[in-house]
Order: C-alpha cells, then structure tokens, then sequence
C-alpha cells in the first residue's frame, strides 16, 4: 500500500540586485455618486458554529405547507399582492427584481404575503417562491502551539538543497525553520507538496515574504501595513535570524506566522504547483482545472465588495482601478431552487488602468499532449437602457 507523504524542501539561492524604477501615475477621479443605503441581514437569525469539524442543527416548520394537489398562481395575481405589501405600484414590481432590495421586504412582510395569497386566493405560495435565510457564522478551533524547535530534523549546514519525507498525522501537520536573511542577496525558497499534490511554494528575502502563485503573492506586514510609510514590509535585514512557522490543517489550509505572530492564512488549493512539484505522468483525469465552474469558496471585500479570492484561481489584479470582478450567483431554475455561480469581470471604466484584469490558473499538463479548453463567455454591452447578450462555448 502507498503510504501518504509530505515532501518539503528548502532552497536557497543568490540572486543580484537590479534597479527598479520608480513610476507615479495620477488616477482619475470617479463621477460623484449619490449614496445607497445598502440592505442589512441584521434582522436574520443567526447560527453560531463554533468549534472545527463540530455542527448544529435548525428546524424548519412545515405547518404551512398545503395538502396534496397542484398548485398556481398566474403572474397579475402574485405581483399584484407584492406590490400591495410592500406599498408600491404593481408596475415598480418586475419578475426580476429581488425582493430584498426594497426596504420595506421583511419577516413581516414574508407571513403578509403567505396570509393574503391564503385569504383572497385559497392559495399557498410554491416553497420555492417564498424563501427565508438564516446567517451563519463559524470559529475554527485554535490550531495548538507546538514545540518543534528542541528537536530539528536539519541541523543547520550549507546545504544549498534539504529534503524530507514524513507522514503527517489526522490532525494536520507543521513546518518550520529559522533563517537569516538580513541582505539584499539572501533569499530561502521552503515548498511543501502532499501525495495529491496540495502545497505551495514561498519565498523569504530580506524585506517580504510571499508565496508563488501565478505570479508572486506578496504578504502583508500587519505589524506595518497601518504605520506610516510601512507599507506592509518585513524587515529582515534587521540581522536576526527569525522564525517562521506553517501550520496546515486537515482541510488544506495553511496559517503562517513569523515569530510566533500570525501574518496570514491561505487555502493551500489556491496556489499553483511549482516546477519543484512535478514527479512523473499522473492518472488522466476529465477536468484538469481546480473550481472549474465557480461553485467553490470565494472572498469579498466588505468596503469594494469586489472577490478578492476563489478557490484553486489567481486574482493577479485585486483592486477596482485595473477591474472589477464579482461571482455572481444566477438562478438556473426557481422550481429546482439552486444557483449557477457566474465569473464577471469588468475592466475599468475608463479604460486606460494600470493594468487588465486577469483570472488565472496553473495546471499540469505532460509533453506530446493534445488538451482542449471550453469556456463560456458572455459579454454585455449596455446603450440606451438596453442589455445585449452574447454566449460563447
């Protein structure tokens, strides 16, 4: 039987400094807009999951489901009801809008409509119609802080290559070394990669950690990031040895800190496989893309409200002044109450950004290979208040 392992290796190298030019540029100003007041889900019961790997449970009431018998209800009659709950015309109310949007759609409003489609129709809505959410909220068990550094599998040296194979447990496992890299020719390359191949490639210099995705991935200082004239950065070459720690978890996440301080965490499934990872031809597989159809996790801003990650994909630009993008959740069909989640990326507005927006994904693929991509693209060109579509396979 194959036994599962994790392969780590830390690399060093020397690399000569080259100039950088500095660039200024001046952004454009965007048109002055009128604020929206955006809708809350503080009037949502919340569902506190605290602990890793732990649950809890809700009950939904079925009380005011319908016997047996096809239900109906033609459109004139449900718009004219939800119209008059929410106290505006029938023609302010369309098929597409949400209801959440209008400010007076509450848990209140949600039993009104139930009681007047029952009162004046006989009717109940369809359990696809009339929907309730619930918030959830979770906490990760704390990862435990463990002593390693009594008893180190490299013992130092001036080996330019390590590596080492070991099994890591049900519980995850952590890797750690204490380097120096207090000059500007000074970098450590440690990369760690599992039997199904998960893991990531970094990077240490004297002024930044980061780790290799598509391009580089830069991590933020917190301890700087907020000072003036931080900008985020690590110093290194402050002539200390300093440690650094990555505590990967079961589910493939990996928390990062620096002298004992968090400075980050990341789902490992993110990042790319490196040159290092590759060990032979692999078993063929259908789909050799990560979240190919964009079901998977995804991040967002609270203040831009831009996604500024999604599973097993490379946002390179992450800020609106380049592009904007968003996973946007279509339903595919109200009877099977499910959702189709959608790429969109827009450039910006003014179309002379710093840069295009890029969505990207390193894959591994073997010499004398045929392989096909098939994407749908759809496009959008609004004039006069009109939408025109365009799909692509």
């Amino acid at each position: 039987m194959k036994k599962k392992y994790v392969k780590i290796m830390f690399m060093s190298a020397v690399l000569l400094a080259g100039n950088v030019a500095d660039a200024n540029a001046t952004l454009p100003k965007d048109d002055p807009k009128e604020a929206v007041q955006a809708p809350t889900d503080d009037h949502l019961p919340l569902l506190m999951i605290n602990g890793t790997n732990k649950s809890v449970s809700f009950i939904v009431s079925s009380e005011a489901l319908p016997g047996k018998g096809e239900l109906k209800m033609t459109r004139e009659e449900k718009l004219e009801i939800i119209a008059d709950i929410l106290e505006v015309d029938v023609d302010d109310v369309k098929e597409d809008m949400v209801l959440e949007d209008f400010e007076t759609w509450d848990s209140v409003a949600v039993l009104s409509v139930i009681a007047m489609m029952d009162e004046h129709f006989g009717k109940y809505p369809h359990a696809s119609e009339i929907r309730s959410y619930v918030k959830v909220k979770g906490y990760g068990t704390a990862l435990p802080v463990k002593d390693i550094a009594s008893s180190p599998v490299y013992k130092g040296g001036n080996d330019m290559e390590y590596t080492k194979a070991f099994t890591p447990g049900t519980k995850g496992f952590t890797i750690e070394f204490r380097v120096k890299t207090d000059d500007s020719e000074k970098c450590f390359y440690p990369y760690f990669v599992t039997e199904k191949g998960h893991g990531f490639k970094a990077y240490i210099t004297a002024n930044a950690i980061g780790l290799y995705n598509t391009y580089q991935k830069e991590i933020s200082n917190p301890a700087t990031s907020s000072k003036e004239g931080g900008k985020g950065k690590f110093y290194n070459n402050d002539g200390q040895a300093h440690t650094y720690r990555f505590a990967i978890t079961p589910d493939n996440r990996a928390f990062i800190y620096r002298d004992g301080i968090p400075v980050d965490s990341v789902r490992i499934i993110d990042y790319a496989p490196q040159t290092n990872f590759a060990k032979g031809v692999g078993e063929p597989v259908e789909n050799l893309l990560k979240n190919p159809d964009f079901e998977g996790e995804f991040d967002v801003n609270p203040d831009t409200k831009l996604a500024t990650r999604i599973e097993g994909w490379d946002i390179v630009i992450s800020d609106r002044w380049n592009s904007e993008q968003q996973i946007i959740p279509e339903e595919i069909d109200n009877n099977q109450d499910i959702n189709n989640h959608v790429f969109e990326i827009r450039p910006y507005k003014w179309a002379t950004g710093w840069s295009d927006g890029i969505l990207s994904q390193v894959i591994d693929v073997a010499p004398n290979e045929t392989y096909t991509i098939s994407p749908s693209e759809r496009w959008y060109c609004r004039k006069r208040r009109q939408t025109y579509r365009k799909n692509d396979n």
